[in-house]
């Protein structure tokens, strides 16, 4: 077990035996493991650091987040999967990434301004395999909600931001 934040909020409650089997026994499939271990990591550090309205999920992670919240847990066996996580935040946010993952990479996107591609992996002595962050700065059309998942607050765009990200404006009122 890596997802060491995770896996702090996770270890002891009722959804310790549904955690371990998908991700300790490995019935999760990639890229959805990594993927949304990472997501789910990154948001128990961050709501553990009281950053939790400094960022927002969104993009298929969010999607996931939503789905997981009506349906339960186990129903991420049935995610397609999405090999990135989507993320909306601070500068504080990223440092936070930084002092507790270890960083390969930060580098700007050369087309879209205030979006950087970061890719982290976990410290320790089984560190997980490594994950992309698609990271901005700039909110855009995303609102931000909370759901629970695996004990952990998770702040993700919510429905109506998603669909709009996808949809003309004019088309979605």
């Amino acid at each position: 077990m890596t997802f060491q934040h995770l896996e702090d909020k996770v270890l002891g409650t009722s959804v310790e035996d549904c955690y371990i089997d998908l991700f300790v026994d490995d019935k999760l499939r990639e890229p959805t493991r990594t993927a949304l271990g990472y997501t789910l990591d990154i948001a128990a550090l961050l709501e553990k650091s009281n950053l939790c309205d400094e960022y927002t999920i969104f993009g298929g992670y969010a999607t996931l987040t939503h789905l997981l919240s009506i349906l339960g847990e186990r129903s991420a066996l049935m995610w397609r999967g999405s090999e990135d996580i989507d993320m909306y935040g601070t500068e504080r946010v990223v440092q936070m990434l930084k002092g507790s993952y270890a960083v390969s990479s930060d580098l700007a996107s050369p087309n879209i301004a205030d979006k950087r591609t970061i890719k982290l992996t976990t410290r320790g002595n089984h560190p997980e395999g490594e994950v992309k962050i698609d990271y901005t700065m700039n909110q855009g059309v995303y609102v931000p909600m909370e759901r629970k998942i695996f004990e952990t607050t998770i702040s993700v765009a919510d429905p109506i931001s998603l669909i709009r990200s996808k949809a003309p404006l004019a088309a979605v009122s």
